[in-house]
């Protein structure tokens, strides 16, 4: 029941930043994104870890980033785990345009929501680090 509980919170809290909803996948983990409200003054190093809990035998990792309200896409995903530590890597990177050159980005920062679905790691409590990158 809790774990259904948090996949539908964090799930409810993702349709509710914005229209579309983005995803980004790697060996073992899963990035879902949503854009959104814009910054107030454009903020830039604001990433907060949110909350984590385990569902369905995954880790279940919620983070707050702010980037470019559009023309960006979380790429290079990753993460390492190292005893008890476990460390989260991502980066925003320009979208491609259909001709192959970067989309452009807007001018304005806007707060995402990030939800990182980890499987394949062992089943316990760990000190969670976010290495993010641009």
């Amino acid at each position: 029941m809790r774990r259904s509980l948090i996949f539908a919170v964090t799930g409810t809290l993702l349709a509710s930043c914005g229209a579309s909803q983005e995803v980004a996948e790697a060996t073992n983990i899963v990035a879902r994104w949503s854009t959104c409200d814009k910054s107030a003054g454009g903020s830039t190093n604001n990433t907060v870890l949110e909350k984590s809990a385990w569902a369905d035998n995954k880790l279940v990792i919620d983070v707050k980033d702010n980037d470019y309200c559009g023309g960006t896409v979380v790429s290079n995903l990753g993460y390492a785990v190292d005893g008890n530590n476990l460390n989260i890597r991502w980066a925003w990177t320009p979208k491609q345009s259909p001709g192959g050159a970067p989309a452009p980005l807007t001018a304005c920062k806007c707060d995402h929501v990030l939800r990182f679905e980890l499987s394949n790691i062992p089943r316990r409590e760990f000190n969670i680090g976010l290495l993010r990158s641009r």
